[in-house]
């Protein structure tokens, strides 16, 4: 999707992350991420955010329960509501060489290592979408 000066004039820094150019334009709910458009939902713009400000750690459902609050509860259907949102918004940040995994019974996990980076703790493991092994922090 083309980016005019007109989309580029509210986009301010997001979270630093090392190799990697962010910018956020919270009144759209729209990232560039390596040059890359995001559009978000509402609720997708609060998970991305915290996601990339926690890259490479877990998040966890209480933290998605606080930064969501206004939006929606953290119960049971709130649960499955976040799912929904994770599932929608994974296949968002793919083209940026980013992933989401789902870190059982705990939370989620952004991985946003840049490709050739040495992952900061080298020889830890996650077990990815396909059964791809991707390096990342315990």
């Amino acid at each position: 999707m083309p980016i005019s000066d007109d989309d580029l004039q509210g986009l301010r820094p997001g979270p630093p992350i090392a190799g990697r150019s962010i910018q956020h334009d919270a009144t759209r709910g729209c990232w560039v991420i390596d040059q890359i458009l995001v559009v978000c939902t509402p609720p997708e713009d609060v998970c991305l955010r915290l996601l990339l400000e926690h890259s490479d750690r877990c998040v966890s459902f209480p933290q998605f329960a606080e930064a969501l609050a206004e939006q929606t509860p953290l119960d049971e259907p709130g649960k499955s509501r976040l799912q929904h949102t994770i599932s929608n918004l994974r296949p968002k940040i793919w083209v940026t060489g980013m992933d989401i995994l789902s870190l059982r019974g705990t939370g989620y996990l952004l991985l946003s290592q840049v490709q050739g980076e040495t992952p900061p703790s080298a020889g830890t493991h996650i077990e990815g979408k396909a059964g791809h092994t991707h390096a990342g922090t315990s």
